[in-house]
């Protein structure tokens, strides 16, 4: 049996706001190297804790291949709510990448969290508690990086990203 509690993990289902939040910070938490996240708005208070914050920093600034991609789709309110990303994202552009879809491709109301190429939390609907969690799934992990790819592509980094005053 692994030390790592996370290991034991395989997948749940997520019935309640607060379970989501904590799946969300499990999945950031077990990143290492990759993490993409993507979501038309991090309005989710998770995305503001100091943990994740602190792990958000521990990626960047850990070894020079290590790469946090983030895709929105609001972008004024996204980067008005999340000062430290645009910040991480001004002094380690080579290290996160932050993105803003087309206004002609606007992201589905859900939110994709992959670390690693491996655990996963998707919430298909922003609008209604619902999500999965899961652990240690190489196939899945990939079925949402590749769903996340044709916005990403398409997508571009925010032009209020390095405007003074943000």
């Amino acid at each position: 049996m692994s030390d790592n509690p996370k290991q034991s993990k395989h997948s749940r289902e997520l019935l309640e706001e607060a379970d989501l939040d904590t799946a969300i910070s499990d999945v950031i938490e077990s990143a290492e190297r990759r993490l993409l996240i993507a979501a038309p708005r991090l309005v989710l208070s998770v995305f503001r804790t100091p943990a994740i914050t602190d792990k958000l920093r521990h990626i960047v600034v850990g070894h020079e291949k290590n790469q946090i991609n983030i895709l929105i789709s609001h972008e004024k309110r996204t980067l008005r709510e999340n000062t430290y990303l645009c910040e991480y994202a001004r002094r380690h552009p080579s290290r996160i990448t932050l993105k803003v879809t087309p206004d002609d491709l606007p992201l589905v109301d859900e939110v994709i969290v992959v670390a690693d190429g491996l655990h996963c939390f998707h919430q298909p609907d922003m609008a209604h508690p619902r999500g999965d969690v899961v652990f240690d799934d190489r196939a899945l992990a990939e079925t949402l990086e590749g769903r996340v790819k044709s916005w990403w592509d398409r997508s571009a980094k925010p032009t209020e990203l390095f405007v003074s005053g943000l």
